[in-house]
């Protein structure tokens, strides 16, 4: 009779310990990183002016002229580069296990005006004005803002992005997993 040879069925403690301390770090790694890409890959766009938004509503004649008076950047959401630099990674923890993390502005972040000077505008009000357009007000000087999404459309290009970043960490989480049961 052969000797006995025990199964090869993984040691299911040293595997959950390996779960316990691994898998929240490699989780959390591909999360941030993830979360940093789309960040980066935002404020690119911005740059490039990669949304069809910009270019479908031009900065007025008058606000260029302005613009260019001050030395500005003449680029839509760029003149003084303050609301691009602005869009940050946030890491939010929900309660004991969970972290969120989610790309926008400090929730306190004031806009500046073309002087470089800080406004009493907080960031996310330019940011929703220029998603979603506002009407000119009563005074004459008064412009129409546009609607120009920039958020929306990159906000959507990350849902469909989403699926093969969860594939990815789904393998990172268990390629720790193997090693630790090793």
């Amino acid at each position: 009779m052969p000797p006995y040879k025990r199964p090869h069925i993984p040691r299911f403690r040293r595997m959950a310990a390996a779960a316990k301390v691994s898998a929240p770090a490699v989780l959390e790694k591909a999360v941030r990183g993830f979360a940093d890409t789309e960040r980066d890959s935002f404020r690119d766009a911005i740059f490039r002016q990669g949304f069809k938004s910009f270019a479908a509503h031009p900065l007025s004649e008058k606000y260029l002229a302005r613009k260019r008076a001050l030395r500005r950047d003449e680029r839509v959401m760029i003149a003084t580069r303050h609301y691009v630099n602005s869009i940050k990674v946030h890491r939010e923890r929900m309660d004991d296990r969970s972290v969120v993390y989610w790309i926008g502005f400090d929730p306190d972040a004031i806009a500046w005006d073309l002087h470089m000077r800080p406004t009493q505008i907080r960031l996310n009000t330019v940011a929703r004005i220029h998603e979603y357009g506002a009407p000119g007000g009563l005074s004459p000087s008064a412009q129409r803002i546009p609607a120009r999404p920039h958020w929306g459309p990159h906000l959507k290009a990350i849902r469909g992005r989403a699926p093969d970043t969860r594939r990815a960490i789904r393998r990172a989480v268990r390629a720790v997993l193997e090693r630790g049961m090793r």
